[in-house]
């Protein structure tokens, strides 16, 4: 879920991103350093060290047991063979789509299957529409009128997020269920921004202002704002919650916010070696690597430290309250736990991963 939602962000191509070398690491997996004897040592040697006591001391995470969830992979494989998506064996939405299931399996383990399998499609269908908006601009430009008129829409994968925004009403109270709209609505614009000229023309003024020797980190808020946006973050946060389970929106709201920030920059800390590995440079860490003129692992030891007092913000606001402290922990921890089981992390390629996740698809 992106967040959720977690989340693709290579849609501004030739971004001044991709060309710009300030923070990132070295074609051959090995880190700028000092000027020092030091040894090099790997991205995987830099992460592993960091992301271990984030998981295992910050956020107190231990491997969750496993449970059954066939039904859950059958009743979202009938949703998505009704939306018309196409899912081939093998194809790269098939891929996705056993990942979106596995966040749901994960992140909200107690829900009822059939919100289950809407946060399942939330994230497949939010993966799929994070890469297609360059392919699709048009589309994408008329989604929210024909979503305000209720005009289907001639891409399937556009109609099947429309379908599933309307679907909120049913499992989310009507406040919570705006705010998930909303934040739905801002992930496909900020897709759409991402592949104009004019979101092009911002970053090439941030690059030309740096290399005049001005200050790059003036902009660094909207790279903030940016990301905000297209993470889906108050979405997933919300989430959580749906109405049969957790009827009394006074015992959560005021963890929201920090809940939505634990869900972006938590997955921009473990999707991070992915990206890395994968040459990815307009990303949330990148951009932020170059507005502060840091190394792209310092950015992410600010991001640990910013996640870690967000999610001892969340536990306070929410000890003591039943079902709903446990309905966080389990979003927390199953988050840790998703991408650590997920391939598409690649986090056992540095000894980050877990064996399996021990349910049958």
């Amino acid at each position: 879920m992106s967040t959720v939602t977690s989340v693709l962000q290579s849609l501004a191509p030739q971004s001044w991103y991709s060309t710009h070398s300030a923070g990132s690491a070295l074609a051959d997996d090995k880190l700028k350093q000092s000027q020092t004897d030091t040894p090099k040592k790997t991205l995987g040697e830099s992460l592993r060290p960091l992301i271990t006591s984030f998981v295992e001391n910050d956020l107190e995470y231990k491997p969750r047991p496993p449970r059954d969830n066939r039904a859950l992979w059958k009743a979202a494989d009938e949703y998505a063979i009704e939306t018309g998506v196409p899912r081939e064996d093998g194809s790269r939405s098939a891929k996705i789509f056993q990942t979106g299931v596995m966040y749901a399996a994960c992140c909200v383990p107690r829900h009822p299957v059939e919100v289950q399998v809407y946060v399942a499609m939330y994230s497949w269908l939010g993966l799929l529409l994070d890469d297609s908006a360059a392919e699709h601009e048009d589309e994408f430009a008329r989604f929210g009128a024909r979503f305000i008129s209720g005009e289907r829409h001639p891409l399937p994968l556009l109609q099947a997020w429309a379908d599933l925004m309307r679907l909120t009403y049913t499992y989310w109270d009507p406040a919570p269920a705006n705010f998930i709209v909303t934040a739905s609505l801002n992930f496909l614009n900020s897709n759409l921004l991402q592949t104009g000229a004019a979101f092009r023309g911002i970053a090439a003024t941030a690059a030309a202002n740096g290399s005049s020797g001005h200050s790059n980190n003036s902009g660094r808020s909207w790279a903030r704002y940016v990301r905000e946006k297209d993470g889906g973050g108050d979405a997933v946060a919300y989430f959580t919650f749906p109405k049969s389970m957790y009827p009394n929106q006074e015992e959560y709201l005021e963890c929201i916010p920090d809940l939505a920030r634990y869900i972006n920059l938590a997955n921009d800390i473990l999707s991070f070696y992915k990206e890395e590995r994968a040459g990815e440079n307009d990303n949330f860490i990148s951009q932020m690597a170059m507005y502060e003129d840091k190394e792209k692992v310092a950015v992410v030891e600010d991001l640990i430290d910013d996640v870690a007092k967000a999610v001892e913000r969340i536990r306070a606001t929410i000890q003591g309250k039943g079902p709903y402290a446990a309905a966080v922990e389990d979003h927390i921890l199953g988050y840790v736990a998703f991408h650590k089981l997920s391939p598409r992390y690649r986090l056992s390629e540095v000894g980050l991963g877990e064996e399996s996740f021990k349910v049958v698809s």
